[in-house]
């Protein structure tokens, strides 16, 4: 048994023994029964971890036998120097084709030239998926200006691959973003005037 002191909403507090200890902030439901025993339940939802960010964008129909990929500005900010994943990928009908790079280091914007470029056999539908793992409180992993690599749309700009909506949409004429992933659209630090998106821990 330990003893927990517990602050009902009328501001009452008591000194209750409960066999679990809670953790200070913890929502609890006090039930007292009527041969004087407490019962004492954790309301608050347990915490599972971080639902690890991700953002979609429908990139087109990509012709037979036309390579696509995209290069992108990041910038990284991982101050307690764990790891994170990031993941890129280029998704269609029966396949997809991209690349997973780790990083646990702070870093100014840089470039990545490209995701892995593929070469599609058949004619496909394609969107471009972005995921980032690992980042923990205060961390963040920023991306911007998305534009295409390979034969398809060569040097164009994605969709709204700078951001400029502001907002996340229906993964066609914007952005989508994954439930519970901790990703928002904010103004860039690069350059004024702008937006980019922010995975954040």
């Amino acid at each position: 048994m330990v003893s927990q002191t517990v602050q009902y909403p009328d501001g009452r507090i008591e000194v209750i023994d409960v066999p679990k200890a809670f953790s200070v902030g913890d929502v609890v439901a006090v039930t007292h029964r009527r041969d004087g025993g407490v019962v004492v339940q954790r309301v608050t939802p347990i915490d599972i971890g971080t639902v690890p960010g991700e953002i979609m964008i429908d990139i087109g129909t990509v012709p037979a036998r036309t390579s696509v990929g995209v290069k992108f500005y990041f910038k990284r900010y991982i101050p307690g120097g764990q790891t994170i994943t990031v993941y890129y990928t280029i998704v269609y009908l029966d396949g997809s084709t991209g690349g997973v790079r780790d990083y646990s280091s702070s870093a100014d914007w840089s470039y990545i030239k490209s995701t892995n470029v593929v070469t599609l056999p058949h004619e496909r539908a394609c969107a471009l998926q972005v995921k980032v793992a690992g980042l923990v409180s205060g961390d963040y992993f920023r991306v911007d200006l998305f534009t295409f690599a390979g034969t398809y749309k060569n040097g164009e700009n994605v969709t709204d691959g700078s951001f400029e909506s502001g907002g996340f949409g229906d993964g066609t004429s914007r952005w989508s973003k994954n439930a519970g992933g901790k990703v928002r659209i904010i103004n860039t630090d690069a350059y004024s005037g702008s937006y980019c998106c922010e995975f954040y821990g």
